[in-house]
């Protein structure tokens, strides 16, 4: 009887403690010196819609992405980095539970080559340097990649139709397994 008194009591100041702490923390959060004037909204002036208006105006008559200054400019003019498979090997034998750092390496070069894409010319351009990976030796190149560079082949003919004919030709030459992990990523 006397154990169960004590393990109310001893709940019960817990609990308040918690309603205590928690209480305190709205009264901080809430005071007015908490606030600055950059917690305040203000409402947009007729200046600010026009402007907003005319630039979604222009961005629609506009069909390329607009230039992004955090993209390398030059990186359409490297060759695209494969990771070897031996490389991947080793990444995962050190750390067999994450994706390996080379693959993910190559993942973002790919997206960032994708992204820096203006014109039919340099997708052209790259779309052969993904064929070459795509259909890529798999003793030397993980499968995976291959795939990877499959998929951005497809994703840079649907944006750029006059390459869809190349493409089609690439998924016929491709091996099946990089096929059928193009499909399973997509």
């Amino acid at each position: 009887m006397r154990k169960s008194i004590t393990l109310i009591l001893t709940l019960l100041a817990l609990i308040g403690a918690v309603v205590y702490f928690l209480s305190a923390q709205r009264e901080v959060t809430t005071a007015p010196e908490n606030f600055n004037q950059t917690d305040i909204v203000q409402s947009p002036t007729d200046q600010d819609i026009q402007s907003a208006l005319s630039a979604s105006a222009e961005s629609k008559t506009n069909h390329s992405p607009p230039a992004n200054p955090l993209i390398d400019s030059d990186i359409l003019n490297r060759p695209l980095e494969v990771p070897l498979s031996k490389d991947l090997r080793q990444e995962v034998a050190r750390d067999p539970h994450r994706t390996p750092p080379g693959l993910i390496r190559f993942s973002i070069s790919l997206g960032a080559k994708m992204g820096a894409i203006q014109n039919f010319e340099q997708a052209a351009r790259f779309s052969v340097e993904l064929g070459s990976c795509a259909r890529g030796n798999s003793k030397e190149f993980p499968e995976s990649a291959m795939a990877l560079c499959l998929l951005n082949a497809k994703r840079l003919s649907a944006r750029f139709p006059e390459l869809s004919t190349e493409f089609k030709n690439l998924q016929n030459s491709v091996d099946p397994t990089v096929l059928e992990l193009m499909n399973q990523l997509n």
